[in-house]
């Protein structure tokens, strides 16, 4: 694979998820192609996707406590909001902040990869117009906060001004499932369930670590991607971990099976290679976890 090939896949998934087949026997094996199957035989498809970018509209209470749980995941999160008073670094350490008009929200620009968009900003006013900005994007994910009567109230204003009944319906509002908490711990725990809920229903969902796809762009080594794996192996298809000489950038899981795979990617002659790993006592790694895992090795030169 040569680099520039990841420098495209970098700008292609700037407009959201694409299709990835991989081609997995034959000459072909390794090869990829992006958004049509050009293969035969056993083909890997998937659906690449960024990680989740949160972007929250609101940095009250319910921002601020929704904020801590995404960050227990390592969700990157931008904090949008039009009060100085409240829009404090101290409160969302290693956030992006951004202080807002909501009068003019065609002043705001965002550049992030698949961002969710959470909306509950101090008033009624605020809400519908960052909603008005949300429908305007390319998102999988919008929720706004409010009672029933309020949402119901929002919409028929916005099917007045030429929104559709479709734009609306994809719209998650009141925001978060129901759960019963009305705290805003308990609230953000309900967002955060129907934000996790969202985009692991995707099929043959693959996330693609962007600060990875970076290096991948520049540098020169083995790239080890997860196939396929059965039993418990402990990460999902598509897992990807690039070996260069000098560093190991990401994982495909520790222990024996990773240390077995830096190995084998240090010392690979061929340019592309697909190799099964046995997790069981039967194995040569001796591990105890159960199930295999296939890797995956693919030069990038």
């Amino acid at each position: 694979m040569e680099k520039t090939y990841y420098e495209k896949l970098l700008e292609e998934l700037k407009n959201g998820s694409i299709k990835r087949y991989t081609s997995l026997e034959g000459d072909t094996l390794g090869e990829e192609s992006l958004n049509i199957n050009n293969f035969k035989g056993r083909v890997l498809e998937e659906n690449l996707t960024p990680p989740v970018h949160l972007v929250l509209f609101g940095a009250g209470h319910v921002g601020k406590a929704l904020f801590h749980l995404a960050r227990l995941q390592d969700i990157d999160i931008t904090v949008i909001d039009s009060r100085d008073e409240i829009l404090k670094q101290e409160d969302f350490p290693n956030a992006e902040l951004i202080k807002v008009d909501y009068s003019n929200m065609d002043a705001l620009k965002l550049n992030v990869y698949n961002p969710y968009f959470c909306i509950f900003t101090h008033g009624h006013f605020g809400d519908k117009a960052c909603l008005e900005w949300c429908l305007k994007q390319k998102t999988e994910y919008v929720g706004m906060i409010g009672s029933k009567g309020k949402v119901k109230t929002t919409f028929e204003k916005l099917l007045k001004e030429g929104y559709t009944e479709e734009q609306l319906a994809k719209v998650h509002a009141p925001i978060g499932i129901t759960i019963g908490g009305d705290t805003p711990q308990e609230i953000a725990v309900s967002i955060m369930a129907e934000i996790i809920q969202t985009y692991s229903s995707k099929p043959n969902r693959s996330v693609m670590d962007i600060e990875l796809l970076k290096v991948l762009s520049k540098k020169e080594g083995v790239l080890c991607r997860i196939i396929s794996k059965k039993g418990s192996a402990p990460r999902q298809i598509g897992t990807s971990m690039f070996v260069t000489k000098e560093k190991v950038y990401a994982t495909v899981g520790g222990g024996a099976l990773e240390k077995r795979v830096i190995e084998e990617a240090l010392n690979l002659k061929e340019n592309v290679m697909l190799k099964e790993y046995i997790l069981n006592p039967q194995g040569d790694l001796n591990m105890i976890c159960g199930g295999d895992e296939e890797i995956l090795f693919q030069r990038i030169n």
